[in-house]
């Protein structure tokens, strides 16, 4: 097929191609022609412009996630025994696991995250009268809560608090700790957990989600706060 340009006589026109007369068109008929042999251009409202491919929305969802957490097999269950057992959970196969008793509270060191179980507690001197457990629970959570901004969370079979902090503020429970870091806050029965990452080692792994995962209460409860050596099973 023959292309040929046309000029045209005004500026408000423009170039356009047409087929020289008698050429077939792509049917394999001759190209149909209009006044003076020359060749007819097709009604404008037969021109129809290229297809052009679909456009996906932008998601306004919620922000993807890092992905899956890591897997927990071959991990080790701690099984408490120390409180009368409480509860279990996994941690990876080789972190050092130990415990101890402070005033109030059980500290459990899982690798490099702690656990801490406490009960209600006296302000000041452990010769203070003794608050009332949602005194205290509050007490702890609020020297958190001035640093960062406390997240909800349904993980596993718990409702907890997460909460990042900046600097470590008296608790009235624990005071060895290190900022900034991530701590995982619930209550059960009189009882109040945290789970500690400090420095944040182990948020981007997923390491400290897999491990609040995989905490279960044992259904068992102790009397008194008295820790001996960690064991597994």
């Amino acid at each position: 097929m023959v292309l040929l340009l046309a000029a045209c006589a005004g500026p408000s026109q423009s170039l356009a191609p047409f087929l020289v007369a008698g050429t077939p068109d792509v049917r394999g008929g001759p190209a149909p022609t209009g006044d003076a042999g020359q060749p007819a251009l097709p009604p404008l409202s037969s021109v129809r412009p290229a297809s052009l491919p679909a456009v996906t929305p932008l998601s306004m969802g919620a922000p993807a996630t890092s992905g899956p957490l890591p897997s927990a097999q071959g991990w080790e269950t701690y099984h408490d025994t120390e409180m009368g057992g409480l509860f279990e959970l996994k941690a990876p196969d080789g972190w050092p696991v130990r415990s101890g008793g402070i005033d109030y509270a059980a500290i459990y060191h899982f690798g490099d995250l702690k656990l801490i179980v406490f009960s209600a507690a006296p302000v000041g001197s452990v010769d203070a009268p003794v608050q009332p457990f949602a005194e205290t629970f509050e007490r702890f959570r609020k020297s958190f809560v001035e640093d960062g901004i406390a997240d909800t969370r349904k993980t596993g079979i718990l409702t907890v608090e997460i909460i990042p902090y900046g600097t470590s503020r008296d608790n009235g429970i624990y005071t060895e700790m290190t900022g900034p870091g991530t701590v995982a806050l619930w209550q059960k029965d009189q009882r109040g957990y945290a789970l500690i990452d400090e420095l944040n080692q182990h948020q981007s792994s997923g390491m400290f989600d897999q491990v609040l995962e995989s905490f279960r209460f044992t259904g068992v409860r102790a009397a008194r706060v008295e820790v001996d050596p960690p064991r597994w099973r």
